[in-house]
This record gives structure tokens, sequence and C-alpha cells, in this order.
């Protein structure tokens, strides 16, 4: 088992459910995900529980687990039930965890923040962004003389 970074691509933070500890977690450029080794996405973990060794990381998934499996099965089809979501967070519990080096996050980091110039940059020099630009800054007068104060007619 792994933790993916990926970039966000939400123009809005995004809000999810944290794997690991269930609790709600917060993405904004950079999201994390629990991933397994084959590639495939587990669901996403908060920034409490990446801070956190990977004994707790085990843990809390084993812990997860045990609390899904007691819970009464949905009736909505599109999610699966709390027994297979704890059948799978069973055996990710017994995987190791591989956390991504800190050169890992910075280099993505970079890499972010140099996508974000190359999209402001684009939208800058954009031909539809320049003309509603133009057409925000046009002056328009309203009156074309001005009201006399005080004056007696």
């Amino acid at each position: 088992m792994k933790i993916q970074l990926e970039r966000n691509l939400r123009s809005n933070a995004d809000h999810s459910r944290c794997t690991v500890c269930g609790r709600s977690c917060y993405h904004d450029q950079l999201r994390t995900r629990l991933c397994r080794d084959d590639g495939s996405i587990v669901g996403d973990i908060c920034t409490d529980c990446l801070s956190q060794k990977t004994g707790y990381i085990q843990k809390q998934l084993h812990c997860r687990a045990t609390q899904l499996i007691i819970q009464p099965p949905t009736n909505d089809p599109q999610t699966p039930s709390p027994q297979k979501q704890a059948l799978v967070l069973s055996e990710l519990a017994h995987q190791p965890v591989a956390i991504p080096p800190f050169y890992s996050w910075w280099w993505k980091r970079l890499q972010i923040s140099i996508a974000e110039i190359r999209e402001f940059k684009l939208s800058r020099t954009s031909p539809a962004t320049s003309r509603s630009r133009d057409a925000n800054h046009l002056n328009i007068s309203f009156l074309t003389e001005e009201p006399s104060i005080g004056k007696d007619d």
C-alpha cells in the first residue's frame, strides 16, 4: 500500500472523508490518496493521519474495519456495503505503508505552482479575456451635463 500525491484540479476546495480515520478532510491544491500497490485508489487520506507513523495508519485501518463490520447493510446499490468496506480495510491493515519521501512532496508542490503560473499567464493572454477586460474599463458617462447646485430659477 502506498500514498499517492496528485494535483487537485477542481477550482474550489474539495472535501472528502479520510479512509484511515473516517473524518472529513480538506484538499486544496494537493490531494493525497491511499492506493494499493497495483495503483488502484482506495480513498483519500487526511493530513492528520499522514503526520503519524505507518503503524498508526495500519492500526486505524484495522479499527475502522472492526467498526464497519458491525454496521447494518445499506440499501444504496451504488455504495458498497459496510462489510465489503471492512474486508478491504482489514486486508489493507496488514500491508506495509509506503509514504512518499520529502523530495516527492516538494517536487509535486513545485509542479503545481508552475502549472498554476502557466494557467494564469494563459488566462491573461487569451483573446476572450482581453475583450472582457476592455468591456469592463469602458468610460460611460450617464450625465451629459452636470446639474447646477443652488442655482435660482
